[in-house]
């Protein structure tokens, strides 16, 4: 009859919504268990506690486990498969029960499955100890009768059978909620109908009908355990054949409400078992912020706030995942920059070290103890250079780093860069190409230092990465714009590195070359500094054929009348001091500082007086009044910038010039110094040059400069008769190739000449001179004004 069928539809789709939430709520158990036990396995407290053998405190830590996640028992199972503690059977031990779940972990990292303990049915979720290696295994046991048949049933009126079955077909009751002769007579009847392959089968039990529905649990190569959820097919009916009379009168209206009510009744129990599955997707996708909305409080609403935690929890976990993969990927970067930098401070100290040992033992002759002079302070350079690229990054890092902007001299500053590289490109036998396409010499506003530094850093790249051919460097106007541009024929790079040149720390690996020196900054900091300026760092590469590095910058241009007096000529040395008699005060808490700076001064005849503190520079200040004080800013008792606040408060001292010297390279440090009362600034190491330039300005001293052979022709002693030059041909020989870089051929070109006249002899040797310190752009300098000289004389 038709209300039958209704009836059984009802039974039907309730039985498959029961189903669903139950393997659901066996998935969601299983994995919550399985984190649970993951988290302790994992805690370096607990493998301490294993590595105790001590049964006791195990057996209290497993303990703990269990009764914070509601588990019925904790194990804890050798690597030889012996049962080391069981809180359900704390003096139980030997070999582990459930051996094949174990072998099963071994197999897949971990295992889920349904075990059987003293004829009961549990869930178990088997996970490794590793302490790095494997120790041991954890399995955490629930008892399914009593996590999922009551609940279950009470949550859908279903009742719920949990059956072993022994192939074939040899079944044993382990829990029901059926009566007991009911549950015999379903051990009976359930084989006859085809359980394997049926979903939802009729049983008549006991003299009444039930619609079943059949799920498995878990299943070896022996045995098999299923759950049988089932309802009453005649207690459905009851209220359909006491009304069997008044259902032939109002058959429409009966079936209406059936129809209302069995939608009203499959909406309710459906949609939230719809809203549940969704959100298990959601969270399978990694989306742990998705929530569910309860609006009841029922036993399904109680199911969606269980599930909103689990999902609480998970996306905590993955956010902890996250914070230590991040905290693994830093260390890492930390441990192969520390890697990187130990060699690149071993390098030029191993040179350093080495050339001062054996210029103490006296054992290089004169010219090996200049080259050997000359290697320390290459080094010292090159270590100075590396500290400098450190702070820098940690300037830009921290938002601290600005552009100090003064107008200078574009050419001179492209033919000072041009002039430092020659020579490494000329070590390399690479032809550095400069085209400076500039129509007049063009004076700019912009910060040079940060400028030169780009310059420098894209050059040195180019070079190191280029083992033969050439290097081009070219500036040029376009569009109202400056740009600088590097090109090389070098190794290049691949198109899926493009993206990470410009990281911190990173360089190409490239096999031909073998290991290249850097520490992986220079990229990094010139595309910072270039974005400060204005502008972008871009780059072209083809994997070996070359690469080509830009960029444009909109630089103002500045009055050259005003500079030309305050601009030093480039390579000027000072090598004396005008004025009259000078008392300085070198104030250091550390003697070689104060000897250092002594040696440096005493040559230009200064009266030097030392104080190691700021309260021995305050006496001797008042006793002295000296010209300046050199004072360094960090000392104990009282350090330079108190000394120097005592100072500009005390009347018969305060007009004294201080110069603060500190190897505190900051910013803000530089700024304390001068908030202190000190008049200048300067940052160990020292440069000569810069040291003496300062103390000319503030001790009112002219300096005295060398005056280089390329001046002398250039002013008073210019030549008279264009004898002195060789013929205009090889003079202009000489500058195409000048003009090109090419050392080796200026070399060849000048012994050629030497064998045509002596009268030469003069010239070819200021040349010669300039040649063997790689100075092209005095080469040029030179070539040009002997070029003006011949048409003059004509």
């Amino acid at each position: 009859m038709a209300y039958q069928q209704n009836a059984h539809q009802q039974i039907e789709t309730g039985l498959n919504v029961a189903k669903r939430v139950f393997n659901r709520l066996i998935e969601a158990e299983a994995q919550r268990l399985s984190e649970s036990a993951f988290i302790l396995a994992s805690d370096f407290s607990f493998k301490q506690v294993i590595a105790t053998q001590d049964k006791k405190t195990i057996l209290s830590v497993l303990d703990n486990l269990q009764h914070r996640i509601n588990a019925d028992a904790v194990m804890l199972v050798s690597l030889e498969l012996q049962l080391r503690a069981d809180t359900a059977h704390p003096n139980k031990s030997g070999i582990f029960f459930a051996a094949e779940v174990v072998k099963q972990a071994q197999l897949t990292g971990q295992s889920n499955s349904i075990v059987l303990i003293d004829g009961n049915p549990y869930q178990m979720v088997v996970v490794p100890i590793m302490a790095p290696d494997l120790i041991g295994w954890l399995c955490v046991n629930f008892k399914i009768s009593h996590l999922l048949v009551d609940e279950l049933q009470h949550l859908t009126q279903t009742h719920i059978s949990l059956l072993q079955v022994w192939h074939p077909d040899q079944m044993s009751l382990l829990t029901s909620s059926l009566a007991d002769s009911t549950s015999q007579a379903l051990l009976t009847r359930l084989p006859m109908t085809n359980w394997r392959n049926s979903n939802v089968v009729s049983v008549h039990l006991d003299q009444t009908n039930y619609i079943s529905s059949i799920t498995k649990l878990a299943s070896n190569d022996q045995v098999s355990i299923i759950a049988v959820l089932q309802k009453s097919l005649d207690k459905e009916l009851v209220p359909f054949n006491r009304l069997e009379w008044l259902l032939f009168a109002i058959a429409l209206t009966s079936l209406a409400l059936a129809l209302i009510g069995s939608l009203m009744v499959a909406r309710s129990v459906s949609r939230p078992v719809k809203k549940l599955v969704s959100g298990v997707r959601q969270i399978a996708k990694g989306q742990y912020d998705y929530r569910i909305s309860v609006n009841s409080t029922d036993e399904l609403g109680e199911l969606g706030l269980a599930f909103n935690e689990m999902a609480i929890r998970k996306g905590q976990q993955e956010a902890l995942r996250q914070a230590k993969e991040s905290a693994e990927s830093a260390s890492l970067a930390k441990s192969e920059f520390l890697a990187n930098m130990s060699h690149e401070l071993r390098t030029p100290l191993n040179s350093i070290l080495g050339y001062a040992q054996l210029l103490k033992k006296n054992r290089l002759s004169p010219d090996k103890q200049t080259k050997a002079l000359d290697t320390i302070e290459q080094s010292g350079q090159h270590l100075l250079g590396l500290i400098n690229e450190i702070l820098d990054l940690s300037k830009i890092e921290a938002g601290q780093l600005g552009l100090q902007s003064s107008s200078f001299d574009l050419q001179l500053m492209l033919e000072t860069v041009a002039d430092t590289m020659y020579s490494r490109a000329q070590t390399k036998q690479l032809v550095l190409q400069c085209d400076f396409s500039l129509a007049t010499r063009q004076w700019l506003i912009a910060d040079e230092k940060r400028l030169r530094q780009i310059l420098i850093n894209l050059l040195d790249n180019a070079i190191k990465y280029t083992e033969s051919g050439k290097v081009l460097f070219e500036v040029k106007i376009i569009a109202g714009q400056y740009r600088f541009s590097v090109e090389d024929t070098g190794i290049g790079i691949a198109r899926e590195d493009l993206d990470d040149i410009f990281t911190s720390f990173h360089q190409l690996d490239h096999q031909a070359q073998g290991y290249i020196e850097g520490t992986g900054l220079g990229l990094a900091i010139s595309e910072q500094l270039v974005r400060l300026m204005g502008g972008q760092l871009q780059v072209n590469s083809q994997l070996g054929v070359g690469s080509r590095f830009w960029f444009d910058l909109k630089l103002a241009t500045a009055d050259q009348t005003l500079q030309t007096e305050s601009t030093l000529p480039d390579g000027r040395v000072i090598i004396a001091m005008k004025g009259g008699h000078r008392k300085i005060l070198i104030t250091d808490d550390d003697a070689n500082n104060r000897h250092l700076l002594i040696n440096m001064l005493t040559p230009f005849g200064f009266e030097l007086h030392e104080a190691s503190n700021g309260l021995d520079c305050i006496e001797q200040s008042r006793l002295l009044k000296p010209d300046l004080i050199l004072m360094d800013s960090k000392m104990p008792t009282m350090d330079g910038l108190q000394a120097s606040e005592r100072i500009r408060n005390t009347s018969d001292i305060k007009h004294i010039s201080i110069i603060a010297v500190s190897a505190d390279a900051y910013q803000y440090h530089r700024q304390q110094c001068l908030d202190a009362g000190a008049n200048d600034f300067l940052v160990k190491p020292l440069q000569l040059e810069q040291l003496l330039r300062m103390v000319a300005q503030y001790t009112g001293l002219e300096p005295v400069y060398e005056t280089s052979k390329t001046e002398l022709l250039t002013t008073a002693e210019k030549y008279d008769n264009q004898e002195h030059f060789p013929p205009r041909k090889y003079l202009e020989n000489l500058l195409v190739s000048a003009e090109q870089g090419d050392i080796q051929a200026i070399r060849e070109q000048l012994d050629e000449v030497k064998q045509l006249d002596n009268g030469y002899l003069t010239f070819l040797e200021q040349l010669s001179d300039h040649t063997s310190h790689f100075q092209i752009n005095k080469i040029c300098q030179l070539l040009k004004l002997a070029i003006t000289q011949q048409n003059e004389n004509r």
